[in-house]
């Protein structure tokens, strides 16, 4: 549940109108002439909030967090492993260690991949997104009621994050983005194509405060009093 740009990139789906003639050399004489190029209709684009309604946006996390989560696990692993096998190989019990490096590689490797693989396609017609663990969902414009954003607390510290609710009529959440993961321009791109009410609260406002008082906005582990912050984009 699951983009150092904005992590944006855009895909034209409309066709350039092409000029009305094009010459055509004729092999025998070398003389040129202009015959009406064949006509296509020119792309139009619905005015409003909505102008961008033949364009797809694909918004990906931050990537420098691949780096935060790397630090950590060479700064870790690489002493510990490097430890065990200077004490097992003169006894010839490295096997094992080297099965645990091995798969601590792979699950860092699979996660940085999950993490690279997770996308928002957004258009006017609705939003489509591919969580953490590879599950894709599609969401109607219409059935997204409102954008809720909210600033909150992070753990006990006055830093704050910045999140994104897309909510349905019936407070259902149907698309989640938090500061830590997602840049406060992809959520800017977000809300602009969908082009449904917004409501911004800026006074930040705590996880327990969530819980107590808007706790279908959360994951299920948050709405425990004993969850601690995720990781999970």
């Amino acid at each position: 549940m699951l983009g150092e740009t904005t992590d944006g990139h855009e895909r034209h789906m409309g066709n350039d109108v092409p000029s009305t003639e094009r010459p055509v050399a004729t092999p025998h004489d070398g003389v040129s002439f202009s015959v009406p190029a064949p006509q296509t209709a020119p792309t139009t684009l619905v005015s409003g909030p909505r102008s961008d309604a033949r364009r797809v946006h694909t918004i990906r996390p931050r990537r420098t967090l691949v780096r935060h989560f790397l630090a950590p696990i060479i700064a870790l692993s690489v002493p510990l492993i490097a430890v065990l096998l200077w004490a097992t190989i003169p006894i010839g019990l490295w096997a094992p260690v080297v099965a645990l490096a091995v798969l601590i590689a792979v699950l860092t490797t699979l996660s940085i991949a999950s993490y690279h693989r997770t996308t928002i396609w957004v258009d006017a017609d609705g939003v489509t997104e591919r969580g953490f663990f590879g599950r894709i969902q599609h969401f109607p414009a219409s059935e997204i009621d409102r954008i809720l954003r909210v600033e909150v607390y992070r753990g006990h510290t006055l830093d704050t994050s910045h999140q994104l609710f897309a909510v349905s009529a019936d407070e259902q959440v149907l698309l989640r983005m938090r500061g830590e993961f997602w840049k406060r321009s992809a959520m800017d791109e977000v809300a602009a194509v969908l082009g449904v009410p917004e409501i911004v609260e800026t006074e930040p406002i705590t996880l327990g405060q969530l819980r107590r008082d808007r706790s279908g906005l959360l994951y299920w582990f948050e709405k425990r009093p004993f969850a601690a912050r995720s990781n999970t984009p």
